[in-house]
């Protein structure tokens, strides 16, 4: 996607009111997928701008003051979510805050647990609302849970499972081509701590780059998202494996290509088939029955080498050392 195309949907979505409902959202010549990405990464940069305003003590009394006046007050379910929508705060979030005041408020066992207590039992009950005793409360909750599609479990688990789909594409692409690789499953197996997607056993050549790893993203490629992937992934796989590929499987700006690419990460929407190189070196192989005088030198051996003398190995316990 060329810059300005994206800077004009972002200054779309800008307009629009959180939480968004992406599948509302249209822009001309740009797919749903790649908006709806666009539009959650703005959620997100979105709430950590300004989740500090609704963040403090005095705040968020107020907020569940008002929550429980129009509880009491009769008002129809989505209370809410349509504090959320007024407030223009993540409905998940905003859920939490208000939960935390409720089990204060009515349970003794949650007031007397430590921070760490408390933070897994929120956590707990945002995934499980029906464990709270208010069945008014609980379908509050998760109404908010259900609405939210850029925090809370729902949303991750969406995510989650995006991604491991396309994942999974990605490995059946390679399995058609007959591309051998190592998934990350495979990779923690033999001790690597930072795990690209796949690991190709021989290096693929595309467009003329080398590949030795694949990561796949679904998701679109932004300055602020890629430049931390870079910093958190690609960098760390480049150490460890060499040069590779990132599909970003809903596009990328086009200009983070060239810089990226003198980061030796190359970037693509798609897995290019056609553009695929094959590494097939080729070795020189004597024939079995070729006599001794005769083999031919292979192209990783010195031709100075046949001169030299065999170096002997050293006795088994001997003092001599060795230099490696």
């Amino acid at each position: 996607m060329e810059r300005q195309q994206y800077n004009a949907v972002v200054r779309c979505i800008s307009r629009l009111s959180f939480p968004l409902d992406t599948r509302e959202l249209t822009f001309p010549g740009v797919q749903r997928d790649t908006l709806g990405s666009i539009a959650c990464h703005e959620y997100v940069r979105h709430t950590k701008r300004t989740i500090y305003q609704h963040n403090k003590p005095h705040i968020i009394a107020k907020y569940y003051k008002q929550f429980l006046d129009a509880l009491d007050a009769g008002e129809s379910a989505g209370v809410l979510l349509r504090m959320a929508t007024r407030l223009q705060v993540a409905p998940a979030l905003l859920a939490k805050f208000i939960l935390n005041c409720y089990a204060n408020d009515t349970d003794a066992a949650y007031r007397r647990m430590s921070d760490r207590g408390k933070r897994q039992r929120l956590a707990q009950l945002v995934r499980e609302p029906g464990l709270l005793a208010e069945p008014r409360v609980a379908a509050e909750l998760r109404l908010c849970v259900l609405r939210d599609n850029g925090y809370g479990p729902l949303a991750e688990l969406v995510k989650h499972t995006v991604g491991l789909e396309y994942e999974m594409r990605l490995k059946k692409k390679l399995i058609s081509l007959k591309i051998p690789f190592l998934d990350e499953d495979d990779l923690r197996r033999r001790g690597h701590d930072k795990t690209p997607d796949v690991l190709l056993d021989v290096p693929i050549a595309v467009s003329g780059c080398i590949v030795n790893w694949i990561e796949s993203k679904a998701s679109f490629g932004d300055d602020e998202t890629h430049e931390a992937y870079m910093r958190d992934q690609y960098e760390k796989y480049w150490s460890r494996f060499g040069p590779g590929m990132v599909i970003y499987w809903f596009g990328f700006i086009g200009d983070l290509l060239p810089a990226a690419s003198a980061r030796h990460v190359l970037l693509q929407h798609r897995f290019p088939e056609e553009q695929v190189q094959f590494m097939a070196p080729e070795l020189s192989v004597a024939p079995l029955d070729a006599a001794d005088g005769d083999l031919p030198l292979g192209p990783l051996f010195d031709e100075e080498s046949d001169s030299e003398e065999e170096r002997p190995l050293p006795e088994e316990n001997s003092e001599e050392e060795v230099s490696v």
